[in-house]
């Protein structure tokens, strides 16, 4: 085992942490810890390895060359703790599109790099190319471990899983056999997750059968099954469905869970903020009535679940504002501290539109200095990072964002930088909105 780790030029290898190491020559030592059968030594090592290799979800040179020997060590049966490298492989993997974003678009910034910086990017995206290819060149090995005695195995298996959207035939089959199976309830809840996750990626590459199939399989739970637990979880991976009637009998069902004893919501992981977070971003319009008819919910959890969700439906769309923080004032007069603090600090949040709630407010908590300019400024205008930040959220087209930027964008130049890099995601649609910024950008 490991018999080929010391060929490895390690020295010569960049990490988070190469400067302090002499490169990656500390790697060695880490991949060997995991097959510690000490416990401590084991975690420590497994922390320190991820740390050096994916740092501030970052993709270095020295990760294409580890993730073979993480896959040797998930093939050998004496190694423990197979999920914890099931778990680091899969957030590489799945950082792998931010590190791939980011590079391109500091390539195509038109700013000055070094052939120091620039050879050291070409590094890091060859590294990329590398690391995914070989995280799933092992798939096969993943799809083994769905059928573990090791139920942290199967759960972890499932996760590395669900991004392969080209294995769908092989992949939701085996899923299919643990939510249909004797499975614990969190891990067939979870592996439902996964099959919508396929459905999410084939909307986005138009792969129009799998859409179809995924749906009609969620739906099939949704309104046959018996297990409460997996109803509710096919429930929220429907919020986002087409069909209104679809959305209006899920909502209907919610409510009824929402009113359920709170240990039978315990038991089937309801969350409040599955919920409100589904509706933030598949069905906004109906959010808001939601929140309201459900403000009253018995729990803390719950309540603070809504107030937040107000909080952030005030941000997201500008015909919410007045209308949150009126809602979200009932909750000052709360006998919960906590709650009435969430709301106090929620309307704050919302700058000038605090104002007719200030007298409770300064009750329940200080106010900031600068509350007047807390994330809206004078007459509701956004400011131009909460724009960066809810872009894809926003109750406009792109056409008509890009208008209202026209109009009121002051701002700094990283702002304008940061903004064009967020529009840069919308791809080539948004490529006339970059040059403008970057021309508002060397005027101001």
């Amino acid at each position: 085992m490991l018999e080929t780790l010391d060929t490895v030029d390690w020295a010569n290898l960049t990490h988070a942490y190469s400067r302090t190491y002499s490169g990656a020559s500390n790697i060695p030592p880490l991949i060997r810890g995991l097959t510690s059968s000490d416990e401590e030594n084991r975690k420590r090592a497994y922390e320190k390895l991820f740390d050096c290799i994916f740092h501030q979800s970052t993709i270095y040179e020295a990760t294409a060359y580890v993730v073979p020997f993480l896959i040797e060590l998930l093939q050998n049966d004496s190694v423990e703790a197979k999920d914890d490298m099931l778990h680091m492989l899969n957030t590489v993997q799945r950082g792998m599109n931010d590190t791939q974003s980011y590079l391109s678009w500091i390539r195509s910034s038109g700013q000055d790099y070094t052939s120091e910086d620039l050879g050291r990017m070409q590094k890091e995206a060859d590294a990329i190319a590398t690391v995914f290819d070989n995280v799933k060149s092992a798939y096969g090995l993943y799809l083994d471990f769905l059928h573990s005695p090791d139920a942290k195995l199967r759960w972890a298996a499932v996760k590395i899983l669900d991004p392969y959207i080209d294995l769908q035939d092989e992949i939701v089959p085996a899923y299919k056999r643990i939510i249909e199976g004797q499975e614990p309830l969190d891990l067939q809840q979870h592996t439902l997750k996964a099959i919508n996750h396929l459905r999410k990626l084939s909307i986005q590459r138009g792969k129009n059968d799998y859409v179809e199939e995924h749906r009609d399989y969620l739906l099939t739970y949704f309104r046959q099954t018996d297990s409460l637990g997996l109803r509710y979880t096919a429930s929220i991976a429907l919020l986002n469905d087409d069909d209104p009637t679809v959305v209006d009998e899920i909502l209907s069902f919610l409510s009824e869970v929402i009113r359920m004893k709170y240990s039978v919501r315990e038991e089937i992981g309801f969350f409040m903020f599955n919920i409100t977070s589904a509706l933030r971003y598949y069905q906004p319009r109906r959010r808001l009535p939601f929140l309201i008819q459900h403000k009253g919910v018995s729990d803390e959890r719950s309540q603070r679940d809504i107030i937040n969700a107000l909080g952030w439906l005030a941000f997201d769309y500008r015909w919410a504002t007045e209308t949150c923080a009126k809602e979200l004032s009932t909750f000052l007069n709360s006998k919960n501290e906590r709650v009435r603090k969430s709301a106090a600090q929620q309307i704050v949040n919302l700058g000038v539109f605090a104002e007719p709630y200030l007298d409770d407010i300064l009750s329940i908590i200080d106010l900031p200095v600068n509350w007047r300019l807390r994330e809206l400024q004078g007459n509701s205008k956004w400011r131009v990072s909460v724009m960066i930040e809810r872009l894809n959220k926003i109750d406009m087209r792109l056409p008509d964002l890009l208008n209202w930027l026209e109009e009121s964008v002051e701002t700094r130049n990283r702002d304008l930088d940061d903004l064009a890099y967020t529009l840069s995601l919308y791809g080539s649609e948004a490529q006339d909105a970059i040059k403008w910024l970057k021309q508002i950008a060397r005027k101001t």
